[in-house]
């Protein structure tokens, strides 16, 4: 028997004898989208003088990388 739950256009299928590696699936992608954040931060990071030269507001860079750093902080307590 499968049961299933839509979230934010996300399916979550919940099967009795698949707990464990449903939730192995999770934590996979929980480590893909941290470190998919680590490489945006990273590039902002080492990018940042450059994307201020050819035109990146300042006051969207600084606020996009606290946002980055942020998610980073809240996924890491949930690894």
């Amino acid at each position: 028997m499968l049961f299933y739950l839509v979230i934010d256009n996300k399916s979550i299928i919940f099967a009795p004898s698949f707990r464990k590696e449903l939730y192995m699936i999770d934590d996979e992608e929980l480590k893909a989208r941290v470190d998919k954040l680590m490489e945006n931060l990273n590039y902002y990071l080492r990018n940042y003088n450059r994307l201020i030269t050819i035109g990146y507001r300042k006051s969207v860079l600084d606020p996009e990388i606290e946002s980055l750093e942020r998610e980073l902080k809240a996924l890491s307590r949930r690894l």
